[in-house]
């Protein structure tokens, strides 16, 4: 690590935590790999607001329990939705910039990376699967259980496995930075500190099912950023973000902007009045395809603002 000589005095010195060497490691690596291409989406939301509230933010499961749908929730499930009308979307490619050879992997399975701001103000990201395959209401309880699985699990210790892990892959692939950071560990210049002994053999003698594992961090197809659903009220909208290799596409959601927009009504005629709009940033890899293939996706989600009642089939529950 290189000396500060500006000669000014400094207020604090820390080194990175894990959570900030996996950040600035995949983050880094993104940038230095990835030709960003960032897409604005701000549609009209204010119907399918009004809908979420009157007919699915509390709906009854087959079990006869309530259950409190969140918004995030049900727009995990909507991108998903408009994945499937757009599935090169979710894809890993594998790219080698010396023979200029490429490779685009559609994967089957809608696996969601999704921020989780911890008690103690870090921001983990986490792996929700299949969604695809969920209902809304299903959907609503695996993040839940998600939810208890990470309080009860040692965050560092999973994050440095999965760390671990990640290098050994790009060494298997030949990559250099793979060997770079495996020499870093060695020489101590980038220290992982992981369970040892007892105190291991304790830990990972739990249930899988009740803590996170690895695979609930390196498994992920897509990247969906809420800024809403961790940090409520904070103004201002994503601009861009990190597409994270192999992952080719990644969405980023902000808050919703109330601002004046034309309503048509029912015989054509053009008013303004007060709307709702839900901005999205869309990012993806140009190296794996041209905008084009991104217009699917936003159709799909166009029809579904248009018309909320396609959700009453996805919700998987009655409204009470």
């Amino acid at each position: 690590m290189s000396k500060v000589t500006t000669g000014a005095p400094a207020r604090s010195s820390e080194s990175f935590d894990v959570f900030r060497q996996v950040v600035a490691f995949s983050t880094s690596d993104s940038w230095k790999r990835v030709p960003h291409v960032s897409y604005l989406y701000e549609p009209d939301v204010t119907d399918f607001i009004a809908f979420y509230r009157e007919s699915c933010r509390t709906v009854v499961r087959a079990t006869g329990e309530t259950q409190k749908i969140t918004f995030n929730t049900v727009l995990l499930k909507l991108v998903a939705e408009a994945l499937a009308a757009a599935p090169r979307l979710n894809a890993f490619l594998r790219y080698n910039a010396f023979s200029v050879r490429g490779r685009l992997t559609v994967q089957k399975h809608v696996n969601i990376t999704v921020p989780w701001l911890l008690p103690d103000g870090k921001v983990l990201t986490v792996v929700v699967p299949h969604v695809e395959e969920k209902s809304v209401s299903d959907l609503q309880s695996a993040i839940d259980q998600l939810s208890t699985r990470i309080s009860s699990s040692d965050v560092r210790e999973v994050l440095g496995r999965t760390s671990l892990r990640d290098t050994v892959d790009r060494i298997l692939d030949g990559e250099r930075e793979g060997i770079k950071r495996i020499i870093s560990v060695a020489l101590g210049l980038t220290r992982i500190t992981l369970l040892k002994g007892a105190e291991r053999r304790r830990y990972y003698a739990r249930d899988p099912a009740e803590r996170l594992t690895e695979h609930d961090i390196a498994t992920g197809t897509v990247v969906v950023s809420n800024i809403g659903s961790i940090q409520s009220g904070v103004p201002g909208k994503f601009g861009l973000l990190d597409v994270i290799t192999p992952q080719v596409f990644a969405v980023g959601i902000s808050a919703i902007e109330e601002r004046p927009g034309i309503v048509r009504d029912a015989d054509g005629h053009k008013t303004i009045g007060i709307r709702s709009f839900l901005p999205f940033c869309l990012v993806f890899d140009h190296r794996a395809f041209e905008l084009g293939e991104l217009l699917p996706f936003v159709r799909r989600l166009d029809e579904i603002f248009a018309r909320p009642q396609e959700l009453i089939p996805l919700i998987g529950g009655v409204t009470p």
